[in-house]
């Protein structure tokens, strides 16, 4: 009988250890978890953040191609006539 009541003590520690270590495992997971909750809740406000600097953006007038294109023009034209118009002058004389 004393073999028996090794077996069952040998059975009930070794219950008892499965159960220790399912209840340190599940601890580690649920801080896993939480850790990914509170992650998954950053990227969500940063998220939102980026969705309404977006919408804001959208919000702000567009910038005039025509005029853009006019100032470049006067641009290179000034610059034409300040270099090159020189050069071709002396060239003709």
């Amino acid at each position: 009988m004393s073999l028996e009541l090794l077996y069952g003590v040998f059975v009930l520690i070794l219950l008892l250890a499965f159960f220790a270590f399912f209840l340190i495992k599940d601890r580690e997971n649920m801080a896993k978890i939480q850790r990914l909750e509170r992650e998954i809740e950053e990227l969500r406000k940063n998220f939102h953040y980026i969705q309404k600097d977006l919408s804001d953006k959208e919000d702000a007038p567009e910038f005039d191609a025509e005029a853009l294109k006019e100032e470049i023009k006067i641009s290179l034209d000034r610059e034409i006539s300040v270099k090159i118009l020189p050069i071709l002058k002396a060239l003709k004389a």
